[in-house]
């Protein structure tokens, strides 16, 4: 008999050595690897793994935007439970919220994502309807302290502080950038980098 797929997914975690920044805490860009692995652990758990995204029904995710709300971040050595679920569609997005619970129930850390569903060939935005029908997984409605992920208004006097050449590494099974390394971009150009 199958096992009917969690609505809140649920996924244990132990921070690693290269997880932590030079003060051991977890580093921004491990946080939304650790929470795209548990997003694409929760589609796979309800059938639909990347493969069959992209393979089958022709598209794929690109977070657009994130929000976190940090209370404590974990550290290296830390066993950690990274809890996500799916929070429906807003406009053209899909939203997914994730929580990293520490020993005793403590909420480390709540976050909540904005994805595009891409599609594979053209590498245009999809409707939103048109993806959520081979996903199946209901909304659920719970609120975090993160709140919405919104846009960053940038001010309109910044300055060009340095340039980077996007390397082969930089690069995930899309072929385009990681999301998760552009917190590593704003880190390294920030001085003492996130503290």
């Amino acid at each position: 008999m199958e096992q009917p797929v969690p609505a809140i997914f649920t996924m244990p975690y132990k921070i690693a050595s290269y997880d932590a920044d030079p003060s051991r805490r977890l580093r921004q860009s491990a946080q939304l690897r650790i929470q795209q692995e548990a997003g694409e652990q929760h589609l796979k758990a309800a059938g639909c793994p990347y493969t069959r995204l992209y393979d089958e029904f022709g598209f794929f995710f690109a977070l657009t935007r994130v929000k976190t709300d940090i209370r404590r971040a974990p550290v290296f050595g830390e066993d950690v439970e990274v809890r996500t679920w799916s929070a429906g569609v807003k406009g053209a997005q899909f939203i997914r919220r994730y929580e990293l619970i520490g020993a005793g129930g403590e909420i480390l850390l709540q976050s909540a994502g904005a994805f595009a569903a891409i599609d594979a060939k053209s590498h245009r935005l999809m409707r939103p309807d048109a993806a959520a029908s081979a996903i199946g997984l209901e909304p659920v409605e719970r609120e975090t302290r993160c709140g919405e992920p919104e846009k960053v208004r940038l001010p309109d006097d910044m300055e060009i502080i340095g340039k980077y050449t996007v390397r082969y590494s930089d690069t995930d099974y899309n072929g385009h950038l990681n999301n998760t390394v552009y917190a590593d971009f704003i880190a390294d150009f920030i001085p003492g980098g996130f503290t």
